[in-house]
């Protein structure tokens, strides 16, 4: 049975670049022309079936930020894929959306050329495995390259994934790794149990992003956790998402040279915990772009779970920081005035602290930095002015202190002349008697 002619791509952050991509056809035309413009596209293939399949759909929202810039680029991509779908003749179009279940809501948000009515009408939820659908999963692949998996480590499998919300990345991640250990066409429970320390399907992906994370050195887990908080986004009302990052930019990481970073992101990548595909950006060039390998790892790595909880906690403090850089900046042109807005106490000590100590992981803007830089310096300006202060304030108690001592000898030596001229009087009148 021909199926016809299958496209699959995943949108990004840029999603109509990504849908030209995948087709091979014109960005500018697509974003021009729209769905008439991807209708012909589809109307010239030499098949009776067309079938677009955008995986991850829940990346539209969750890899761009909330701006006008973004939304347009939702609508577009929207009516590029739905218009199409009504103008396509005989049916020829079939659009296949895979997306989380908790992103469903950001698809009402907005009309999106009835996105929301679209999916309503022809959902289909994937509900988890049952029992049979695990072990086929399981044992379907390995059987079409004439593997057997031992009918224990199907069962160890079934039991450690069943019930588990999320749980299928970290079982396609467990069989890659299995895979690796196979021996005489079996894949073995006895190789499941050393890859994770007997703990189960959690334990492999724990201890092997462990043991590639303690052999880096100081600078390098510090580096580590950059890259990985980096590849990370934070849900809003949602979970968290994989980000992709361009390798450029990961590299322009201020704390540490480019020759350190890159040697990380090799060491992450060769351990398969991260990827690096080319791509083309938005400026239309090719750079190399950096993922994490398995989004198993946001849920089940324990280190990135904290890193991930600390991130949360200080990117208020970030953000407060950033706020507060702009307030001293529409100031500046008044430089009293703008002396006001600075940093300055237990304020400036707090950002100070962060940048010690998270600020390789959540940078500051340059207006950010120049502004603690400007705080600093007028702490040193006050603390000069109060140690002036404090030396005239020394230098006048011990001209007060002369002075007093002077009109204490002074007194004394005027007493002490009046006491002789008094005893001389006395002497005298002591004569005439």
């Amino acid at each position: 049975m021909k199926i016809g002619k299958i496209y699959i791509f995943q949108p990004g952050k840029n999603p109509l670049q990504s849908l030209a991509e995948n087709l091979d056809i014109k960005v500018a035309e697509l974003r021009s022309k729209g769905s008439q413009y991807l209708k012909k596209f589809i109307d010239q293939i030499d098949s009776s079936r067309v079938i677009l399949v955008v995986d991850q759909l829940e990346e539209v929202f969750s890899l761009s930020k909330e701006n006008e810039e973004s939304h347009q680029e939702r609508e577009q991509f929207f009516e590029c894929l739905l218009g199409a779908l009504g103008k396509v003749n005989n049916n020829k179009l079939c659009l296949v959306l895979g997306i989380r279940a908790d992103f469903f809501g950001k698809c009402a948000e907005q009309e999106y050329h009835g996105l929301a009515r679209k999916i309503q009408q022809h959902l289909i939820a994937v509900t988890p495995m049952n029992k049979d659908e695990l072990k086929q999963a399981i044992e379907k692949p390995a059987k079409q390259l004439g593997y057997t998996v031992e009918p224990r480590l199907v069962e160890k499998l079934i039991e450690d994934v069943e019930n588990e919300p999320g749980s299928l990345p970290l079982l396609q991640y467990a069989l890659q790794e299995l895979w690796k250990q196979r021996n005489d066409k079996y894949l073995t429970v006895n190789a499941y149990n050393k890859l994770g320390d007997s703990k189960g399907i959690k334990g492999i992906l724990e201890k092997h992003a462990n043991q590639v994370y303690d052999s880096l050195d100081k600078d390098g887990k510090e580096i580590a956790q950059f890259i990985f908080i980096r590849l990370t986004r934070p849900g809003d009302g949602t979970g968290e998402t994989r980000s992709k990052v361009s390798k450029e930019k990961l590299l322009k990481a201020k704390s540490y040279s480019q020759h350190q970073i890159n040697q990380v992101i090799e060491t992450l990548a060769i351990n398969n915990l991260i990827t690096i595909s080319e791509e083309i950006l938005d400026n239309n060039q090719k750079a190399e772009v950096v993922n994490l390998s398995h989004e198993a790892l946001i849920r089940h790595w324990s280190k990135l779970r904290g890193w991930l909880y600390i991130n949360r906690n200080n990117t208020k403090l970030k953000e407060d920081i950033e706020e507060a850089a702009k307030r001293w900046k529409s100031r500046r042109t008044d430089i009293e005035d703008a002396k006001d807005y600075l940093h300055r106490g237990e304020e400036l000590k707090e950002a100070e602290t962060f940048i010690d100590k998270f600020g390789y992981i959540l940078p500051l803007t340059n207006e950010a930095l120049q502004f603690i830089e400007e705080s600093q310096k007028y702490r040193e300006e006050q603390k000069c002015e109060e140690e002036k202060i404090q030396i005239r304030e020394q230098e006048n108690q011990k001209l007060r202190r002369i002075i007093l001592l002077t009109v204490i000898v002074g007194l004394t030596f005027i007493l002490s002349l009046l006491g002789c001229v008094l005893f001389l009087e006395v002497q005298k009148k002591c004569r005439f008697w």
